[in-house]
């Protein structure tokens, strides 16, 4: 198995479903309650599952959304149990747009949910028993505790989904990963409750606000974007020191494995290396998702590691299936992946 994993996916999806269940259920039955306003519900529901369409990719396979803002106002202005809906309005939304694996798109719905409805249960609880210390001041201190409570479990279940899936090795993993998402996440859940509170003394002072929101929405778009092409040459240079680490050709490819596994997806990954005829390819290192596979050969003809060594160019296939057929190239898949889009990279030693 990939190294890192302790639990695998579909026991912790299935926790924290049953988890988020009961909220759910909550959020669910809070709409026939005549306390509840239905129609803010569904505009921030509606609000939400937009802004979770316009994600800052911290690293390609994680992904926050000012829709956590929707999320957070939802925990503030509607009844205990609703935005467990938004939240799962959002969740749902992102999930249609970009699929995942089942177990793994269930752990990531359920894991939103969750996280929407203990800031719920956390933001009455607080408001209740500090009612008659704070007056109605009181929403402040709620309001930072649910937002506390929102952003520590977003990033735990993040942590915990990623390394399930094998996707965090090390620890300076995790920190570089909390430490990213961490700090766009905190911007605005706590930009949103002192927003929130000035809503609170004049709506229309709402009105100013959303240029500014827009602004610096795109501010930090730009600076998780900075970060990601750092990032990009960190591996390209770690890639290059992990060639030279070893005499080991397995260990050097288990070493680009890694440091491509952290810049991007990383489903099926694999090095073959041509004869001298360049007439077959030894498979020396394999992986999917099962973990490492044994070597295998194949004839380099009608294949994508073929055509990228006799090329010389990356070959990339959006649409696998499609493209596979339009350029003539047979299906020879290896281990459990039923692989939607392959990149194949031709590596050059001493030209």
């Amino acid at each position: 198995m990939t190294q890192g994993r302790i639990f695998g996916i579909t026991p912790v999806a299935i926790g924290t479903a049953l988890v988020a269940a009961p909220f759910l259920a909550v959020g669910w039955s809070s709409l026939f309650d005549e306390a509840t306003p239905v129609p803010l519900v569904a505009v921030l529901a509606i609000v939400a599952a937009g802004l979770r369409m316009l994600p800052v990719k911290v690293r390609s396979d994680v992904q926050v959304s000012a829709a956590d803002v929707a999320v957070l106002a939802a925990v503030v202005f509607t009844p205990f149990g609703a935005p467990a809906l938004v939240a799962l309005a959002a969740a749902g939304t992102s999930l249609l747009r970009w699929p995942r694996p089942v177990w793994a798109g269930v752990q990531y719905v359920a894991s939103a949910v969750l996280s929407a409805g203990l800031a719920s249960l956390m933001f009455h609880a607080v408001r209740s028993d500090l009612a008659g210390l704070f007056g109605s001041r009181v929403t402040i201190p709620a309001s930072v505790t649910a937002a506390i409570v929102f952003l520590g479990l977003e990033l735990a279940q993040l942590a915990l989904r990623l390394s399930a899936l094998g996707k965090l090795e090390r620890a300076s993993d995790v920190d570089r990963l909390l430490g990213s998402a961490g700090r766009v996440m905190l911007l605005w859940l706590f930009g949103a409750v002192m927003v929130f509170e000035v809503v609170r003394i004049e709506p229309l002072f709402l009105v100013p606000g959303i240029p500014l929101f827009a602004l610096g929405y795109y501010e930090i778009v730009a600076r998780v974007a900075a970060e990601r092409r750092v990032s990009l040459l960190e591996t390209a240079n770690s890639v290059s020191h992990a060639v030279g680490s070893t005499l080991d050709p397995v260990e050097v490819f288990r070493q680009v494995y890694r440091q491509v596994a952290a810049v991007m997806p990383v489903d099926s990954f694999f090095v073959a290396i041509a004869d001298a005829e360049r007439t077959r390819l030894s498979y020396r290192f394999l992986v999917d998702e099962s973990g490492e596979l044994e070597p295998t050969e194949r004839e380099l003809e009608g294949t994508v590691g073929g055509y990228a060594i006799r090329s010389g160019r990356p070959l990339l296939l959006r649409n696998a299936g499609h493209d596979r057929d339009r350029l003539g190239f047979p299906r020879a898949a290896f281990g459990t992946v039923a692989e939607e889009s392959i990149v194949v990279v031709p590596l050059r030693i001493r030209g």
